[in-house]
């Protein structure tokens, strides 16, 4: 056999040790060849261009015997191999082709782009003179002498290739970037697409050296893994091409193409990687986990090569913590790792690590569309009621629901968590008798006594109105109020009154329509104003009616329960101290009310339970406050759930990738057991509510939409003490009646509520998106008040791009730079492609699109006169809202602006949502930039494609709005247990808040003694019923424990701590 400096590779053998082969995918015609009759494999990974745009179909996976060349060394390793589609001999052909695609770059491409971006011949338009590869590889073997190792088909040959470059060939399947240089990293995972060609010179060890131009390549060889000794890939790196093949040779790489050097020095670093991560995974017998690359797996590797892996961490900024590289380079890390060991007996033992599940590799275990199609939203019966009355083609077009029954184990604990939390059983009178049929209507016993109202009543004895529900005409106007008498007056025969509304009324919302409410008989108490005196003449009726209970008793016809404050869109517990007049109220009001328990009680947190969780940004953002324990997070996207599992090492969350659907028949039927749920969050599917989805009303945008249904039946089962929800804003539309629906079903239970839209810019993030809030909280429990702004006017400053952009000092990015060893997510989240067919280049487009002034879009661009003839031909072709002076396709981030709203696809094209080009450079915003939109901490992982993260996060809500969520219900609960006395809980102490809560405690104490105010004591003259007004001193106030909130100064305090009672401040207007 040759000498170690020749160029035999030595034979492999079955327990040697590994080097990686990546066969891509191969259909070579021909006798002889060797891959012939090679299926290839298909990798469950696609090319990471591939993966910035939209999704596709996951691949099968057929793996190859494993062959391929072993190292100069004679480290002896195992190989394997994975592949890309050669068909036939091209020269000739393919020369053709290369010319026709160059010249037609040089009509769409910059002149820059064409030197920076693809080899020479497409900028030359010229062939250069060449040998084909054949008669190259005849002239080189004739000189080497093989007959020493002819018996040995497992012996390689290899030469030696330098000044080399890859890039994809003209009819790539992947439209848009042929001709264009491609790291390796994309060759080793395409899948099934053909074509990829390297150019480069040749040599034999004798020194004789040949251009090499267009050769095919099939294979991938990365070496040496598992050999310990070896601290580089860098030397034992191979490719195979076609004619390669057929002769039995490999080129291992030596030196790039000075303009293909930045793609080979990052893809040596990856190789690297590998290579230790492989190792990593053979000498940890124990799991290896994704939370062992925080620190671990570099101390280890430190320790075992030293010196020697230095360079490789200058490389990625001396990082230590590689968990993001993991993720980020998963499947390209799965595929080797199970070539690798494909035919040992330790394939078994290497794939168990609980890494692999961690991140997502390998197959899907659960298929999202398949389950969505087959199965229906399981709901309750009081919930199918309420939605099929408002949309009845939910069951008659489609039959998307199914009642579930609920056992009776789980029943007794709807009942206990009922006692504990003080609902009222509204629901559990009968109402057949509540609610009129008028033809095909169907109204409640409210609804009909108001309507028809019109004759007066004659009232002899003002004092018999006391206390009473009247019907009030209202002054000038064939208009009917119904009225709770409060107070009477002989002498003027008045009466003084608390208006009351219809649940419909209060639980509108924007909906223009009318909602069915359950409860036939109940009103609300209402603040509007009622200053005025009412003079007896104008009421026309006098009902009997019960309140403040939960149902009308014996002799009433009606009953009211709840209050309802109209600006505030807030309702609460009803009680005779609150029906104050809004106009009485005070005004002079803290900016927020929201208790905090006082220091130093050992109150437990709440048991959350995450319905439709995601990835769990808004779950863990919620519980950073410490209020709050994430004890069971469910969803059917599984990368989703993969991420929140990567963000949980300590596993204290069940997570489970499934259907929320399924899951509830489960638990209602008591397969599943019950568990102690103190909260509900849930964020359930918006396209159906969405106004960007164009395709709302067909089955899966209704589907979508009736999983809301489902979320209030887990509601109505669980029982928790709060609720929260979140939406797009569109949910609380004009046309839709979601959020009216949610609120009857949340009411009728016995909720307390309240709903606002958040803009995320107002507090603290650097996004303008907007979410709909819905906060539920039980009636022996508090109900917090409206998320504080911390950020705008007369306070903080909003945060913008620029400012986001500038703290996290990003490198500068190319739009065709998919490996970022620095950042790792810091990587295009959309490739801009070339279409030769309309002769547009969209990279040449936006680097013609201004950086000034800020926020330059497409169509002011072309409205200035910029682009070339066809492209403009093609800009005229856009459709006409894309065409629009206000379309956002194409425009750049305003960086003195905040971010736009991100959705859960990047499609610059869009006339809404296509405000994603970076403000400065010609590319889409990258993974990174839209992970500072977000606010998403460095520390949280995203696991999965480019594609797939950016779809979690546009289904998130940003991370300082989550948090400031889970503050404000976080201190609410706290406070109501400190009332309760925490009776019957766990003693769970809280946390305190971590620092980047941006919250301290201070106390505030007078500097000097205040002057004693006097305070409006009002007195009922009972001989004629006016009140007299006289004044008393106030009692003093003492320090109380204060909130500061960092960020803006103000006070977030609403209770005062008089030792362990908590007393709740009045609130005001």
């Amino acid at each position: 056999m040759p000498s170690p400096t020749g160029n035999v590779l030595g034979s492999r053998r079955v327990d040697q040790r590994f080097s990686v082969t990546v066969q891509v995918s191969t259909t070579v015609t021909g006798n002889g060849n060797e891959d012939g009759n090679d299926s290839g494999f298909e990798s469950t990974a696609t090319s990471d261009d591939e993966s910035m745009a939209e999704h596709e179909e996951e691949p099968e996976i057929d793996f190859l015997e494993n062959t391929g060349p072993t190292t100069r060394s004679r480290s002896r390793r195992h190989t394997t191999e994975s592949t890309v589609d050669v068909k036939g001999d091209l020269d000739d052909e393919l020369d053709d082709d290369i010319l026709a695609l160059a010249r037609k770059l040089q009509v769409v491409e910059s002149r820059d782009n064409l030197e920076q971006l693809y080899p020479p011949q497409f900028r030359e338009c010229s062939i250069p003179s060449y040998i084909p590869e054949r008669v190259i590889l005849d002239e080189f073997t004739a000189k080497e002498d093989h007959c020493q190792v002819a018996e040995d088909d497992d012996i390689f040959y290899e030469f030696s290739l330098q000044d080399f470059r890859v890039y994809r060939a003209p009819g790539h399947t992947k439209k848009g970037f042929d001709g264009k240089y491609e790291s390796l990293s994309t060759v080793a995972l395409e899948k099934n697409q053909p074509h990829w060609l390297i150019d480069g010179f040749l040599e034999h060890d004798d020194g004789t050296r040949r251009r090499l131009f267009a050769a095919q390549i099939v294979r991938v060889n990365i070496g040496p893994l598992e050999d310990l000794q070896q601290a580089s890939t860098e030397d034992n790196i191979w490719v195979r091409t076609h004619e390669g093949a057929l002769k039995n040779y490999w080129y291992r790489l030596k030196r790039p193409f000075s303009e293909y050097e930045s793609y080979w020095t990052d893809f040596v670093w990856l190789a690297n990687f590998l290579k230790y991560f492989v190792d990593f995974l053979h000498v940890r017998a124990e799991g290896v986990s994704l939370h062992n690359f925080k620190s671990d797996f570099w101390k280890w590797l430190q320790s075992l090569h030293g010196d020697d892996v230095n360079h490789w961490q200058s490389q990625c900024g001396f990082r230590k913590d590689f968990t993001h590289d993991v993720t980020r380079y998963s499947q390209f890390l799965w595929i080797q790792t199970y070539c690798t060991y494909k035919d040992s007996s330790l394939l078994q033992a290497t794939l168990c690590h609980p890494i692999w599940e961690e991140i997502g590799a390998g197959q899907f275990t659960y298929d999202e569309e398949v389950k969505s199609k087959e199965e229906k939203t399981t709901v309750t019966a009081n919930v199918a009621l309420l939605f099929l009355t408002t949309f009845p083609h939910w069951q008659t077009k489609f039959e998307l629901l199914e009642v579930v029954q609920i056992c009776p184990q789980v029943e007794a604990h709807r009942h206990e968590r009922i006692e504990k939390w003080n609902f009222p059983q509204k629901l559990t009178y009968d109402q057949t008798d509540n609610f009129v049929s008028i033809g095909k209507d169907k109204n409640s016993i409210a609804e009909y006594l108001l309507e028809n109202a019109g004759n007066r009543t004659r009232v002899r004895l003002v004092d018999d109105l006391l206390r009473k529900i009247v019907i009030i005409k209202v002054l000038g106007r064939e208009e009917y109020r119904y009225a709770w008498v409060k107070s009477t007056s002989r002498s003027t025969k008045t009466i003084g009154v608390v208006w009351l509304v219809l649940p419909s009324e209060a639980l509108c919302c924007s909906f223009l329509g009318k909602i069915f409410y359950p409860i036939g008989n109940e009103l609300m108490f209402s603040d509007s104003c009622n200053c005025d005196e009412i003079h007896i003449e104008n009421v026309v009726e006098v009902l009997n009616a019960s309140v403040f209970t939960d149902h009308a008793e014996k002799g009433s016809q009606l009953f009211v329960h709840c209050l309802y404050r109209e600006r505030e869109k807030v309702i609460v517990n009803a009680n005779e101290d609150a029906l104050v007049c809004r106009c009485r109220r005070s005004r002079k009001r803290n900016q927020v009310h929201t208790p905090r328990p006082p220091p130093n009680m050992n109150l437990p947190k709440m048991q959350t339970l995450s319905l439709f969780s995601g990835c769990g940004l808004f779950d863990y953002a919620f519980k950073a406050t410490g209020f709050a324990e994430i004890v069971f997070a469910i969803d059917c996207f599984e990368m989703a759930i993969r991420s929140h599992q990567a963000n949980d090492p300590d596993k204290k969350t069940r997570c489970e990738i499934g259907s929320v659907c399924t899951f509830l028949s489960k638990i209602a039927s008591g397969q599943e057991s019950m568990i102690a749920i103190d909260c509900i969050i849930a964020g359930c599917p918006c396209q159906g509510f969405s106004t960007a989805n164009n395709y709302r009303q067909n089955r899966k945008g209704q589907k979508n939409c009736s999983l809301l249904a489902n979320l209030l039946s887990w509601i109505e089962i669980f029982m928790p003490a709060y609720v929260v929800i979140e939406n797009v804003p569109a949910m609380d539309s004009p046309q839709s009646a979601a959020c009216a629906l949610a609120k009857a079903h949340l009411v009728s239970l016995g909720y307390q509520l309240r709903h606002d839209v958040n803009k995320a810019s107002d507090r603290g993030s650097a996004t303008q998106r907007k979410r709909l809030i819905i906060v539920a909280a039980a009636p022996g429990a508090i109900l917090s008040d409206a998320i504080p702004g911390t950020h705008g006017k007369a306070l903080a400053e909003v945060r913008t791009t620029g400012d986001v952009m500038r703290l996290a000092n990003l490198p500068p990015l190319h739009n065709d730079e998919i490996l970022s060893i620095k950042m790792p997510n810091h990587v295009p989240t959309y490739r801009l492609p070339v279409n030769l067919d309309n002769e547009v280049s969209e990279l040449r487009i936006v680097q013609q699109i201004p950086t000034r002034p800020p926020g330059m879009s497409l169509m002011v661009a072309y409205n200035q006169g910029l682009f070339s003839r066809s492209e403009r031909r093609w800009i005229r072709s856009l459709n006409e809202p894309q065409q629009a002076k206000g379309s956002k396709s194409f425009k750049r981030i305003n960086p003195d602006q905040p971010f736009q709203t991100i959705t859960t696809k990047v499609n610059l094209h869009c006339c809404r949502g296509g405000q994603l080009l970076h403000p400065v450079e010609h590319r889409a915003l990258s993974l990174q930039e839209i992970r500072l939109a977000f606010d998403v901490p460095d520390s949280f992982i995203l696991v999965g494609k480019v594609a797939d993260q950016v779809k979690m996060l546009g289904n998130s809500v940003p991370w300082n709005l989550g948090a400031s969520i889970g503050r404000q219900v976080g201190r609410c609960w706290s406070a109501s247990l400190a009332k309760r006395g925490s009776a019957g809980t766990a003693g769970v102490g809280i946390e305190k808040e971590p620092d980047n809560a941006g919250q301290k405690i201070s106390v505030v104490i007078p500097r000097t003694a205040p002057q004693r105010r006097r305070a409006r004591l009002v007195v009922e003259d009972e001989s004629d019923g006016e009140s007299v007004v006289i004044l008393k001193p106030a009692p003093q106030r003492r320090a109380r424990p204060v909130v500061e909130d960092e960020s803006d100064g103000d006070s977030e305090s609403s209770i005062e701590y008089l030792g362990a009672r908590p007393v709740k401040k009045a609130r005001a207007e």
